[in-house]
């Protein structure tokens, strides 16, 4: 998961390829009545939540889940050229066989 929304946001390709971020946030939901419903009380699972309704309101609803990447970065910007090119060879390096 991290070397494809990594690799997205690095050649700013965003565009949903699946489950947008509006998507999730259902899909979220209802595994949240489900887990309150058995009283389990997810530490990770809210903060993951206020990550994906951030994003939700702040104009990425309807973008991948490699978008949530942005929230990290100053508003308003992409991403600096050196991390990309920090970033791109170290995906390129994990995927070689």
């Amino acid at each position: 998961m991290r070397d494809r929304a990594l690799g997205r946001v690095a050649v700013g390709d965003l565009v949903s390829r699946g489950a947008t971020i509006a998507g999730l946030v259902a899909v979220q939901r209802r595994v949240a009545g489900l887990l309150q419903s058995r009283r389990i009380q997810p530490l990770l699972f809210v903060r993951d939540r206020q990550i994906f309704d951030r994003a939700g309101t702040t104009g990425l609803a309807d973008c991948d889940s490699a978008s949530l990447m942005t929230n990290y970065l100053p508003s308003g910007s992409q991403l600096p050229d050196d991390i990309r090119e920090a970033v791109w060879p170290a995906i390129e390096q994990d995927r070689a066989p």
